[in-house]
């Protein structure tokens, strides 16, 4: 049975609940995802509450790590688009608990997101730095505005960031360029060049596709090559092997 209910839910007989089934032809019911379901949750990841996204996907690595699936140092994390903004949030909060991170045509700047092409359609679930309640929310995870240092937080005991490989592609005009680019040169900036010797040694980099938009209808090859770089990159950072 696959349960879904609020985080700390006191078990007390209290609570309504929904439990669906088929019962037949040998038929089981997987974990799916059901758009007319959302209305019980769809404020629980968004606006103010956003971070709970954030929490939920450490709350996730936390547990393979736990559950000795894996360490920090072998854990590589990836997601594109939204799913890169929720990367590029997860490093700056757990820089500790990631090896790699492959971060896709992220949202990265957001106190000026809507300010860019059809960012502004994106206010209903991220909010809008123009108002001023809505802006306490964004600067607290917008992935540019906290590249921290974290072996100055927690000199008990130094950490850096995990190697990062942000990818973009000049053409994109959804997720414009910018967020990927202007958090590349705040991350090499604070972490590697304006330091004689910094501790971070994990390279973060940027991959650039030219002629290349958001990601639909690109051409075969280019997934391809870029699959082959992100991929090989995660390879070479978390000292993997492949089996033929």
């Amino acid at each position: 049975m696959f349960i879904v209910a609020r985080k700390n839910i006191k078990l007390d007989g209290s609570h309504p609940c929904l439990l669906y089934a088929y019962g037949g032809f040998n038929i089981s019911i997987t974990p799916s995802f059901s758009v007319s379901r959302t209305v019980l949750t769809r404020h629980l990841g968004s606006l103010a509450r956003k971070q709970n996204c954030f929490d939920d996907f450490i709350s996730a690595s936390e547990y393979l790590v736990s559950a000795g699936y894996t360490q920090p140092k072998k854990l590589c994390i990836e997601g594109g688009s939204n799913g890169g903004l929720l990367i590029g949030a997860c490093i700056n909060q757990r820089p500790d608990l990631f090896g790699c991170a492959l971060a896709h045509v992220g949202v990265m700047d957001m106190l000026r997101f809507h300010k860019f092409t059809i960012g502004h359609a994106w206010t209903s679930d991220f909010g809008c730095s123009d108002k001023k309640e809505e802006f306490g929310w964004l600067i607290k995870y917008s992935p540019l505005h906290n590249v921290r240092r974290p072996w100055e937080q927690h000199p008990e005991q130094p950490t850096q960031y995990p190697s990062t490989m942000l990818l973009t592609a000049d053409h994109d005009d959804r997720v414009v360029p910018l967020h990927s680019l202007k958090l590349l040169a705040t991350m090499q900036h604070s972490l590697c060049s304006s330091l004689k010797n910094s501790p971070q040694t994990n390279p973060i980099i940027g991959r650039i596709d030219c002629k290349a938009g958001h990601g639909a209808g690109r051409p075969t090859q280019k997934l391809i090559d870029q699959a082959a770089d992100r991929y090989s990159f995660m390879a070479k950072m978390l000292g993997a092997s492949w089996n033929e």
